[in-house]
């Protein structure tokens, strides 16, 4: 009786299940107006929706491994997505590829050229403030009173 509790608890069926409504708890809470933990509450407001992001991941793997590594035979329904999935995602990757990145790449360059220039001026700046004597004394003593 125990070997077929435990089947049922490695079955695709349940994995992929269970994996599908954490998911859609991890979703719904973070989609509800109120927290148990007001996100105005310092260091631990958004705990609650950390833990419920966790608690979507973790569904998302649960549904990938139950998949790969699950007992018995898949649901029809939930091939179904998978199908549907890979359909959407190989379209979406194609369209990618061959219509809006070659658009932007040249808007990406043109981007990045300004935020070279303004981290390579930064960086000059910060080299030249720490090579002065003054801030390197600064530091130095610094360090030696708190020590």
């Amino acid at each position: 009786m125990d070997d077929e509790n435990n089947d049922n608890f490695t079955s695709k069926r349940f994995l992929m299940s269970t994996g599908i409504l954490m998911i859609l708890m991890g979703m719904a809470y973070i989609g509800l107006p109120i927290d148990l933990l007001p996100d105005f509450i310092p260091l631990i407001g958004n705990l609650d929706n950390m833990l419920a992001r966790m608690v979507g991941g973790a569904g998302f793997m649960m549904c990938y491994l139950g998949y790969l590594f699950g007992t018995g035979d898949t649901p029809k329904e939930l091939e179904q997505i998978v199908n549907i999935t890979r359909i959407a995602y190989d379209t979406l990757i194609l369209i990618w590829n061959e219509t809006l990145l070659p658009i932007l790449i040249p808007y990406i360059k043109a981007i990045m050229v300004p935020i070279k220039a303004g981290t390579a001026a930064l960086l000059n700046y910060a080299i030249k403030r720490a090579s002065s004597v003054d801030v390197t004394a600064k530091v130095l003593n610094t360090i030696i009173q708190e020590a």
